[in-house]
């Protein structure tokens, strides 16, 4: 699906399932938000961005793909990006959200897990953004989610939000092991 006129806002995406595309949902103009969707091994990202404005990502599961978001840029327009209880299973980069863009973005109570060996950031912050973009979302070796209790805050550590090849609930559809 593809968004290109500038008066199309929020167009609400629910319980799609889109499968081997190159590109899932893709923004030209306008804007959208996808809810309860799956994506299975796209090949240049789940969702691409071009014009940047409100998108939020919602209890989305994403599997195989080559990154889960692209975007256009760097720019030093906002991006309000909201990524909340999404499962992101084995991105074939390592940077699998990209942000590129003055931001915020924020990111509540996602499962990433990445593929053995890979390394760097997971969510590398363009020079536009907050932090430096040496200041990625890391690994450190730790199973943690930002914000939970016990974990340092994000403004001090960059870790990246990793569940490395623990159990991860399968869904009745079948994602791969």
């Amino acid at each position: 699906m593809r968004v290109t006129n500038y008066n199309a806002l929020d167009w609400f995406i629910w319980d799609s399932y889109f499968e081997k595309n190159t590109v899932g949902l893709k923004n030209e103009a306008g804007n959208f938000h996808v809810y309860h969707s799956v994506f299975d091994h796209s090949a240049k990202a789940d969702v691409e961005i071009g014009n940047k404005s409100f998108f939020a990502f919602r209890h989305n599961w994403s599997f195989g793909s080559a990154r889960v978001r692209v975007a256009e840029g760097p720019t030093g327009n906002p991006d309000y990006v909201a990524f909340q209880g999404n499962t992101i299973l084995d991105p074939v980069s390592a940077d699998a959200i990209q942000v590129n863009a003055f931001g915020p973005i924020h990111l509540m109570d996602n499962v990433l897990r990445s593929l053995d060996g890979q390394t760097g950031g997971v969510v590398p912050l363009s020079t536009f953004s907050v932090f430096s973009a040496h200041r990625c979302l890391q690994d450190r070796g730790h199973d943690l989610s930002l914000g939970q209790q016990g974990s340092p805050k994000p403004a001090q550590a960059p870790y990246r939000a990793v569940t490395q090849r623990t159990a991860v609930f399968q869904p009745s559809f079948g994602v791969p092991k």
